[in-house]
């Protein structure tokens, strides 16, 4: 594979959501597989996971090369400089590599 874009499309896994004395509700599983959780286990899987990422959290499409993953910025051209860390003055790099 050289020089191809990637597209992807994400498929929400929903859980079941069992609170006492209300209807049950569903919520992005953190996983591959459906479950049923508690109000307890919710609690506690968004505080130790950081909560439920938004759907545009992942990137929609890649585009290959170099044996590197780039993303597209907002206005349709690949991201190739380095971008600053949200608490860190360090620049990182805005691709990804295959590390075998």
């Amino acid at each position: 594979m050289k020089g191809d874009t990637i597209i992807l499309t994400p498929t929400l896994v929903m859980d079941t959501l069992i609170r006492k004395g209300e209807p049950d509700s569903l919520v992005r599983s953190l996983n591959k597989t459906t479950e049923r959780v508690s109000d307890e286990q919710f609690a506690i899987d968004n505080i130790t996971s950081g909560g439920q990422l938004p759907p545009d959290y992942v990137p929609k499409k890649l585009f290959f090369k170099k044996e590197r993953l780039y993303e597209f910025n907002a206005n349709g051209k690949l991201k190739k400089k380095k971008e600053r860390g949200l608490f860190a003055k360090k620049k990182f790099v805005p691709w990804y590599k295959n590390i075998d």
